[in-house]
């Protein structure tokens, strides 16, 4: 993919390629039931959490689960508001076990570490959900996206991923 971007010409890519400098980071945050964070043991750490922000970023991947597969995933889709791992975590497998079934759905989309990354840290996320629901602990997921419009120096954060409309 990289070696056909490379063959368009810079000033095309400038009028279809309005975001630069985009980054992503993941906060993770998994509090006991007073609200204090816990710190997860090392064995639970997400290993690419960019790439797992990246992938709640683009709310395609989560629609086309939802809504053309059927699968339970939509606490996913409002990680802003569920910290729920008990919610999380059945909707987490649902995908986990798509992507396991269908291990070219990802790579098809996305470069294949990115997919990889993706996949990954979604499997790792839900082994914290069911960490979590043990020890009855809630989990908030903070997927941020960090990017400039071209043209501009102003740099700007998204803490929530958009939506795909209702149709």
């Amino acid at each position: 993919m990289q070696q056909i971007a490379a063959l368009i010409p810079e000033e095309d890519k400038q009028r279809w390629n309005r975001i630069r400098n985009e980054r992503f980071e993941l906060q993770l945050v998994v509090r006991d039931s007073s609200g204090e964070p816990v710190t997860l043991p090392p064995e639970l750490e997400i290993t690419v959490p960019e790439m797992l922000a990246k992938y709640f970023h683009r709310p395609l991947m989560l629609d086309v689960l939802a809504r053309n597969l059927n699968l339970p995933i939509q606490p996913l889709q409002r990680l802003h508001r569920e910290h729920d791992p008990a919610k999380l975590a059945p909707a987490l497998k649902a995908a986990v076990s798509y992507y396991d079934a269908h291990p070219n759905f990802l790579p098809y989309r996305f470069p294949y570490v990115e997919a990889s990354g993706m996949h990954n840290g979604l499997r790792q996320l839900h082994r914290i959900a069911e960490w979590s629901i043990e020890h009855n602990y809630q989990v908030e997921v903070i997927p941020i996206r960090r990017y400039q419009q071209r043209g501009s120096d102003q740099e700007i954060v998204e803490y929530s991923p958009g939506s795909i409309p209702a149709l």
